[in-house]
């Protein structure tokens, strides 16, 4: 009997030691932009949250360059209630599979050290202490890799709040709206954004 699923993914009550196996045959090649959206989609609930709320755990190692986290809500059976949960952890610590994004290993991560049914995740990376706001498990609630700009806001304070290492924004790119250099500067991320 097999326990692999549609997308390679197992589900969080298998036995085995890890969530994810070897992808099909015809998959090793890379996976696809679809089988990915397709894990998210069975493996996360389809909750959309307007603000985002305090954790009420986390698990955060900032011992590399190269950072993946994650913000998610689950339901905690024992205290029946929904929680949040701020994962940060160094790429390198995150198991390999082929073809899978280091999101969803951030995912497998939080499914085995934690077993409870994800409603509602975003991720984000921090590369050399510069905050990102790009990750597959975005498009599931906000229909772009991309944060909207107040979740990315809410974001940084939560990080802040939580000994999170981060860069701000320069002073630079605070000026005001009159200024061509700013006007600019901002139309071009934007456009690196997909906008």
């Amino acid at each position: 009997v097999s326990t692999q699923s549609t997308w390679g993914f197992l589900k969080p009550n298998d036995t085995k030691t890890n969530h994810f196996t070897t992808m099909s045959a015809q998959k090793k090649k890379g996976i696809e932009n679809q089988d990915v959206l397709g894990i998210w989609d069975n493996e996360v609930g389809k909750v959309c949250l307007r603000n985002l709320y305090p954790v009420d755990d986390s698990h955060i190692d900032q011992s590399s360059k190269l950072l993946c986290g994650l913000y998610l809500r689950f339901y905690n059976k024992d205290e029946r209630k929904h929680m949040y949960y701020l994962l940060v952890i160094p790429n390198a610590k995150l198991k390999q599979y082929h073809g899978l994004t280091a999101h969803l290993q951030a995912l497998d991560f939080f499914n085995k050290s934690q077993g409870h049914k994800v409603s509602y995740c975003i991720g984000f990376f921090v590369e050399n202490e510069e905050l990102k706001r790009n990750s597959c498990s975005n498009v599931e609630c906000y229909g772009n890799r991309d944060l909207p700009d107040h979740i990315f806001q809410q974001l940084q304070n939560i990080l802040r709040e939580n000994g999170v290492k981060f860069q701000e924004e320069s002073e630079d790119e605070s000026e005001s709206d009159d200024d061509i250099d700013f006007i600019t500067n901002r139309m071009s991320k934007l456009n690196k954004r997909g906008w």
